[in-house]
């Protein structure tokens, strides 16, 4: 294994472990004596979309994809990427890259679905975290994501489940109002 790529690996261990600072700048000395280091703009790309950098982390994940178009991971994160700039056409795209080298891939299936509920398919996006659900039935991607489809069909008493899945992410805070919390009861 050559040095760089030794140290790319040692990066995205750092950025698993969540030390995004060092993972970052151990790949930017990378990219610093290698600027078309694959794994390299993957980390910097990653540490990016980490911090909501998403304008940032596409052209790193596209750069990153050219030099390594059969890595479905880079592809995965160019549609979340995509998805965090609500540019859902693309994402799609890339998802669908990604769920071609890895089909029973649970996250990029549940990601086509999260694509096409932002696209307002609501019935794909149900199809296609089902499909995501079939391999893993805890995933939470999936269950978020099948239960707004169904908040946006209208079918309250199936997509409230989901949309509680989510409550207390990053994305959704869980709130006190002062009130109990509504359980589907009348009035």
């Amino acid at each position: 294994m050559a040095a760089s790529e030794n140290k790319a690996l040692v990066a995205a261990q750092m950025f698993n472990q969540g030390d995004y600072e060092g993972a970052h700048a151990l790949a930017q000395t990378l990219l610093r004596e290698d600027p078309d280091n694959a794994d390299a703009l993957f980390v910097v790309a990653t540490c990016s979309a980490k911090a909501d950098e998403f304008g940032t982390a596409i052209p790193l994940l596209k750069r990153a994809a050219e030099l390594k178009p059969t890595q479905p991971e880079i592809w995965n994160n160019l549609g979340m990427a995509y998805a965090g700039v609500d540019r859902h056409e693309d994402g799609l795209k890339a998802f669908q890259r990604a769920h071609k080298m890895r089909p029973n891939s649970p996250v990029y299936l549940a990601n086509i679905g999260q694509s096409y509920l932002g696209l307002g398919k609501s019935q794909t996006a149900i199809e296609w975290c089902d499909r995501a659900l079939q391999h893993d039935p805890l995933m939470k991607g999936a269950t978020i994501t099948r239960g707004f489809a169904l908040l946006g069909q209208g079918k309250w008493s199936d997509g409230w489940p989901g949309y509680g899945a989510g409550l207390g992410g990053k994305f959704r805070l869980q709130q006190d109002y002062g009130v109990p919390v509504w359980n589907g009861e009348k009035d």
